[in-house]
């Protein structure tokens, strides 16, 4: 996961592969579930407040969308194996295709 600066804030960017990519552009699938990295994280706490968008990039082809961040929540405890995971959900309505 990247952050980028946004038009009024901050952005995510992420690869997603072809079976989810196809169902979050067309907005069966309007959000992902993502454990960062000790760094990401450090990112991500500074900056969640004014994370505006997010760019989903599809593994295979490279093809994109973005989309305006409506929710990011974070599962409320540690999972064994897993870390703390956070979901980030998005308004499904062509933003940027």
């Amino acid at each position: 996961m990247y952050f980028y600066v946004s038009e009024n804030g901050y952005g995510l960017r992420f690869k997603s592969i072809p079976r989810y990519f196809t169902k979050e552009r067309a907005g069966l699938k309007p959000n992902t579930v993502r454990k960062l990295s000790v760094s990401e994280r450090m990112s991500f706490d500074q900056c969640k407040d004014r994370i505006d968008e997010v760019t989903v990039i599809n593994t295979d082809t490279g093809e994109s969308f973005t989309r305006r961040v409506t929710d990011i929540s974070t599962f409320p405890r540690e999972l064994p194996y897993t870390g703390v995971l956070h979901i980030i959900s998005w308004e499904h309505e062509t933003f940027s295709d």
